[in-house]
């Protein structure tokens, strides 16, 4: 099942809510730039750059990635992403699997417990 394609107008939403909060980060600490962000996102300083300026769509694991660095929930950004993952972990394990063996230490302990909060919340109802 592929993706629908994602709006222009969404595209530079989330630009304008990254680039924004990109700025604040760069205020608090000089140390945050477009390079060291690319670093850490493992990609090069233009796709930031593009992303920061509404330009390209960042795929979803990315967007979860640099929800975890800048500090931000990327399924408030992306509401749908949250049945995604929730679709994912009843089909296809593996698959979710995978996904989660590209998360450096931090971010998977971020998913897990993120996942831990789905499923305590699942046993309330």
């Amino acid at each position: 099942m592929s993706r629908p394609k994602i709006p222009k107008k969404r595209i530079e939403d989330e630009g304008r809510f990254l680039k924004a909060l990109f700025s604040q980060r760069q205020a608090e600490n000089l140390a945050i730039t477009q390079e060291w962000l690319a670093g850490e996102m493992s990609c090069t300083q233009g796709l930031i750059h593009q992303w920061l300026n509404g330009k390209t769509n960042i795929p979803d694991q990315k967007l979860i990635k640099l929800g975890a660095i800048l500090g931000f929930n990327a399924f408030t950004l992306r509401p749908e992403l949250e049945g995604m993952i929730m679709n994912y972990l009843s089909k296809d394990s593996k698959m979710v699997a995978a996904m989660v063996e590209t998360l450096s230490d931090q971010d998977r302990r971020q998913a897990l417990a993120y996942v831990q909060g789905l499923a305590e919340g699942s046993k309330d109802t």
